[in-house]
Formats: structure tokens, sequence, C-alpha cells
């Protein structure tokens, strides 16, 4: 700044340039498009389309008997083999299942039941799972045991605990529980499925 001169003017004509603006302009962040960033720190809630996880869809498939044996007239036992069709119906999250167990009663008495340790499925996938339920034993009075006619309804619960797993949302376990309607016992083991099979499925 040798001679007082800044750009060719004299230091005392030098006046700074006008502001762009009358006043300063105050930074506002632009809110994430939850469509592009569902993952956003912004406070937000997520967009639902990843947050509404759906529960599995269960079926029971089909089910069949093997080792019948009747005793004392009054009872007959056998092996129930059942085959469940479950689908996963999320596109982002696949489903881990674990302490799964499937259980017969009759009215409110638990006659059986059958564990399977562990079940994956990853996004939109089905698969089928078996459980063996050995030694169910089923009660009919005396006069009936040879009356194919007769029969005793069973309904079979399916239980287990489930984790939905996405980048999307919070790991949280949660207890599942599958109402999967009747089977209808005719002697001597003859079985059958009623309705139509899908499992009423409830998630807590």
């Amino acid at each position: 700044m040798a001679n007082g001169v800044v750009m060719g003017f004299p230091a005392d004509r030098f006046e700074p340039p006008p502001p762009r603006y009358e006043e300063e302009p105050t930074f506002v962040p632009a809110t994430p498009d939850p469509e592009l960033f569902p993952c956003s720190n912004s406070g937000q809630k997520l967009h639902p389309l990843y947050n509404s996880d759906s529960a599995p869809i269960i079926q029971m498939e089909s089910i069949t008997s093997s080792n019948i044996a009747s005793s004392n007239n009054t009872t007959i036992s056998a092996n129930w083999h059942l085959t469940f069709s479950l689908k996963n119906p999320n596109k982002f999250a696949s489903i881990h299942y674990k302490k799964i167990q499937v259980s017969v009663f009759n009215e409110d008495k638990r006659l059986s039941y059958g564990d399977v340790d562990y079940f994956y499925q990853g996004k939109r996938e089905e698969g089928r799972m078996n459980v063996e339920i050995s030694g169910l034993v089923v009660k009919l009075e005396k006069q009936k045991m040879n009356d194919a006619s007769e029969m005793v309804l069973i309904y079979v619960i399916l239980d287990a605990v489930v984790l939905l797993e996405s980048k999307f949302t919070k790991i949280r376990w949660q207890v599942l529980e599958a109402n999967c309607g009747d089977v209808k016992v005719r002697p001597p083991m003859s079985l059958k499925l009623d309705g139509s099979r899908r499992c009423n499925v409830n998630l807590q």
C-alpha cells in the first residue's frame, strides 16, 4: 500500500462494495427427502415404507400320523408330522425365528408339542418348516373307538421369538403367536385340516 494507493485509487477515496444482501442471509438446512434418506438423523420419523415391517405369512400345509397305537380301548397315540409354509412379505427385512414350539390342544388342555431350534428367511423369501410331535395321545370314549363318524377337534398353535432385521429399523426381538386352526381327528388316527389352513399371526 505504498503512496496510499489501493487498486489504482487513492486510499481516502476507496469505498468497500455494497453488500449483496440488505441483510446477512440466514442459513437454513434443507430437510432430507425421506424417500432418498430413510435413515436421516433429522429427528423425523422414518418413512412409512421402511417403518412398517409386516409379520410373516404362515400356513399349515400338511399333517400326517405314524406309529399309531391304541390302549385300554380309550386312547389312541401316534407321532404327528406337520409341515408349515412360511412367507416373508417384507422387501427390506429378513426374519430370524428361534425357540419355535408347535403345540396341540384339545379344548384348553395341551396334549403335546414339538420344537424347532432356529429358522431363517431372507427378504421376500418363502420356505417350509417340518415339525415332529412324538407320542401324541388322544382320548375317546370306549364305545366310540371304532366309530369312524366320531371325532376329536384339536387346534394347533405355533409360538416363536422372531427378529425382523433391516438396516432401516431398530433391532428388537418380538414374540410371535400363530393360531393355525383345527384338526379333525377320527379313529384310528385319521387327520383332516379344517378351514383355510392359514394361521392367524400376532406379533407382540
